[in-house]
């Protein structure tokens, strides 16, 4: 065994819960910030969030988000940008 003394053991363990939750400190930033762009309307104005520009906009709060969600063009000229490809949703042939 590698750790034949607990005390080594408990010591790694630490550290490793310490680097995760310094790592998810450092990611949940990340996470509430959402991009969008718009490649057909670059100055396209969402009432309640704001405008794009030059065909970005970044939202930070939940209700943002949905808003921008919930416009028509969602899907149609607004996209989001996202690294989480999860989060995408999936549609089939027939729904295009």
């Amino acid at each position: 065994m590698p750790y034949k003394d607990i005390s080594e053991r408990r010591e790694y363990d630490r550290l490793r819960k310490r680097r995760a939750r310094a790592f998810q400190k450092a990611t949940a930033a990340l996470m509430e910030v959402r991009l969008y762009f718009s490649f057909r309307y670059p100055n396209l104005h969402i009432q309640g969030v704001g405008s794009f520009h030059q065909g970005f906009l970044v939202t930070r709060t939940p209700e943002d988000q949905n808003a921008v969600e919930q416009h028509p063009e969602f899907w149609h000229t607004i996209f989001p940008l996202c690294l989480d490809y999860d989060r995408l949703p999936v549609y089939e042939d027939d729904d295009i």
